[in-house]
């Protein structure tokens, strides 16, 4: 059997979508930022732990994940998820 490795952001993000399918939440939201944690510009992790945090309605946490990850990188799904939010609080 493997060993996490605690440097891979890869395991960590496979590790947040299991815990998230299990129901995981905190758990999902503590590996997906493991992963964020370990490559700030991996964008599928990163929209893991926004994707936990708004389904938990944590919406200030989500919306700081976004901008945390479009001060680093540039992600289309972000684009499309900030202009449906403004459309949605307008």
């Amino acid at each position: 059997m493997s060993k996490l490795d605690p440097t891979s952001p890869a395991i960590f993000t496979i590790l947040g979508d299991v815990c998230w399918e299990m129901e995981l939440q905190e758990e999902a939201i503590s590996a997906f930022r493991g992963a964020v944690r370990l490559k700030p510009k991996a964008e599928a992790p990163s929209l893991g732990l926004f994707r936990c945090l708004w389904e938990l309605g944590r919406l200030v946490e989500a919306v700081e994940e976004i901008k945390r990850f479009q001060s680093v990188s540039h992600s289309e799904d972000y684009d499309r998820i900030v202009k449906e939010i403004n459309e949605k609080f307008e």
